[in-house]
């Protein structure tokens, strides 16, 4: 398909999936500016909902051990994740490998490498 092709489609398509969508904002952005509009003319503030952050205005998140709970999440960018599981799965192999020593399973003490 011809550049100038696409290009007009595309618009076609874009205009067809997002103006309903762009509609019903640009609606409810009209009716929210007209709640607005009417409490200043009564001399209110301009919206009298309370939004969910505006709650959390004296609230300290960070004092809340969120710090730490970031850093337990956040990726080791130092090493390649594989080379940390190689790690991990010799840790594992090492307990297997003692435990099954200090068990004696396989044969005499005298057989261990």
């Amino acid at each position: 398909m011809e550049r100038r092709k696409f290009q007009k489609l595309n618009d076609y398509v874009m205009t067809v999936l997002y103006s309903p969508f762009m509609l019903l904002i640009a609606f409810l952005e009209s009716r929210e500016a007209c709640h607005v509009s009417g409490n200043r003319e009564r001399g209110e503030q301009d919206d009298d909902s309370v939004e969910e952050w505006e709650e959390m205005e004296g609230d300290d998140i960070l004092g809340e051990g969120w710090s730490e709970k970031v850093e337990k999440t956040v990726p080791n960018i130092e090493e390649d994740p594989a080379i940390l599981e190689i790690k991990d799965l010799r840790s594992h192999l090492d307990e297997v490998t003692s435990s099954l020593r200090r068990r004696n399973v396989g044969g005499n003490p005298d057989d261990s490498p």
